[in-house]
């Protein structure tokens, strides 16, 4: 069952991204839920959130030359747009493996883990 506390909180800090102007992916945990959220469609990137007719939520980066009069705008949002990409890669990456490092000293314990992980959709 979803906590309503952490998808309000969410939801909350996806709009304080979005009036602030920025990119953002938002992780939160209470003991028994997990929620996430991301929040990427500055002005100064071409991401776009968009639903699929199934119902899924996809992250596209949209932006044609052809729709640009202004070449030097047309860099700047491909560049910022890809450079906010390539910063998440690496940003996640770190946060993995000082996750897995974390998983590996709690292994070593010999402490019994349970844990389930299940997918209710995207936000």
């Amino acid at each position: 069952m979803p906590d309503t506390k952490l998808q309000k909180l969410v939801a909350e800090l996806g709009e304080r991204i979005k009036k602030s102007d920025v990119a953002g992916i938002v992780l939160l945990s209470s003991p028994k839920n997990m929620e996430w959220g991301i929040q990427v469609e500055a002005t100064w990137t071409c991401f776009k959130l968009e639903e699929t007719p199934d119902g899924k939520m996809v992250l596209r980066m949209r932006n044609k030359k052809a729709e640009h009069t202004d070449m030097e705008k047309y860099k700047a949002l491909t560049n910022d747009t890809i450079g906010t990409v390539l910063g998440f890669i690496d940003l996640l990456e770190h946060m993995k493996r000082l996750m897995e490092s974390l998983r590996a000293e709690i292994a070593k314990t010999g402490m019994e883990i349970h844990h389930r992980s299940t997918d209710e959709g995207s936000p």
